[in-house]
């Protein structure tokens, strides 16, 4: 065999283990860069839902102060949520659109959430009747002890 042939074959050889390779590398790449995205959009659901729990949390911790006190200064964060939440549900919906297990997830977490507020409205009526009033209402006492206890033993 002629020299020529012999370096042609040796640089052919290599040509093809470099198109291998840069393919391999393209592959796993392409691979890196899908599970960035899946990280990433990880991170922003936690993100969301983080804040998304803290704000259902300070809407609840408003309420009880409310019931407590009946100082209405205590209900500013009840409100905020009310306008806050729907915004960091949807935030989260778009994010996790892909995943029916965490759409479901998160479907029943709103619902559990927007009976809560059925709720808690009525309690805030009924504790604002009763302190306009000056006195006891059943209405409250009823709705306090009774009412969720009920909606959530249905549910269950």
């Amino acid at each position: 065999m002629k020299l020529s042939v012999k370096l042609f074959i040796g640089f052919s050889l290599i040509i093809i283990l470099s198109i291998f390779d840069s393919y391999i590398d393209y592959k796993l790449s392409r691979e890196v860069t899908k599970n960035a995205h899946f990280l990433t959009n990880s991170e922003a659901v936690i993100r969301y839902s983080t804040t998304l729990h803290k704000s259902i949390i300070e809407m609840q911790s408003g309420f009880r102060g409310y019931i407590l006190t009946s100082n209405e200064h205590f209900l500013e964060p009840y409100y905020e949520g009310l306008m806050e939440i729907p915004h960091h549900f949807n935030s989260l919906d778009s994010l996790i659109d892909e995943n029916p297990g965490q759409m479901a997830k998160l479907r029943f977490i709103k619902k559990l959430h927007n009976q809560w507020i059925q709720y808690a409205d009525q309690i805030i009526v009924a504790k604002k009747e009763m302190d306009f009033s000056g006195k006891k209402s059943e209405k409250f006492q009823y709705l306090f002890e009774n009412k969720m206890q009920k909606e959530v033993g249905k549910k269950m």
